[in-house]
């Protein structure tokens, strides 16, 4: 999908937003949340896919460990430093929100280029067929 000047593929870069609990509506990343998230991932080096999941979860899932996909480079958005599944209290505790944690982060790739983003709320999405449309943050 062309999203301003990028070309963006994946889970993630569209979904469906609720305004005032009533409206559903169908919403894309906003071209500025990419263009944020490329131009922060401009000053960090890639990181190994591996990276990324032990950051997520403190360890590789269960039947990873000889996986080709752990070699694989992306580009790690997470300027919060949110915190993984590990870090985020025990199993018996509810987290108030997985928007905030690297277990919500998803994949796109931006013009060809792997992404792994973390943190992104509802503000960074727009209804493409309604300007006016602001969601809640």
């Amino acid at each position: 999908m062309q999203i301003g000047k990028y070309v963006v593929h994946g889970l993630g870069m569209e979904g469906r937003l609720i305004k005032d609990g009533v409206n559903e509506r169908n919403v894309r990343l906003r071209e500025s949340m990419i263009e944020k998230v490329v131009a922060w991932c401009a000053t960090r080096e890639k990181v190994r896919y591996e990276e990324v999941l032990k950051r997520g979860f403190g360890a590789l899932p269960l039947g990873m460990e000889n996986s080709a996909l752990l070699n694989m480079e992306a580009h790690f958005y997470n300027p919060d430093n949110l915190p993984g599944l590990h870090e985020i209290g025990s199993m018996t505790e509810t987290p108030t929100s997985f928007e905030r944690t690297l277990v919500s982060a998803y994949e796109l790739a931006i013009d060809g280029h792997r992404y792994v983003i973390a943190g992104v709320a509802a503000a960074d999405y727009e209804d493409p067929n309604d300007s006016s449309f602001v969601p809640a943050t």
